[in-house]
């Protein structure tokens, strides 16, 4: 009986782990990097299918660091927005 007792106390404690953990993983979900992925479908519209081509002003240097607050700067290697805290290096890229 007691060693039915131990089990179920161990079991329970693992279920409230993995009850809290998971919930804080939910919770840590930023609303700010889901709407990256939005912007970055806004902007494509915006820039169209002309084939054109636009030069941009851009960063060489970001760092993408979640949490906290994050804004979006054109990266200069793909010449596309990033969610990102710190940025360096100006320059221009031309997109397609």
């Amino acid at each position: 009986m007691k060693n039915l007792k131990i089990k179920f106390a161990v079991a329970c404690f693992f279920a409230c782990v993995a009850v809290f953990t998971g919930y804080n993983i939910y919770n840590n979900i930023s609303v700010s990097d889901q709407n990256s992925f939005l912007f970055q479908n806004v902007e494509a519209l915006a820039n169209g299918e002309s084939g054109s081509g636009q030069t941009l002003d851009c960063w060489q240097t970001i760092e993408a660091i979640s949490g906290g607050s994050s804004t979006h700067k054109t990266y200069c290697g793909e010449c596309a927005a990033k969610l990102c805290r710190s940025w360096s290096d100006a320059s221009t890229c031309n997109t397609k």
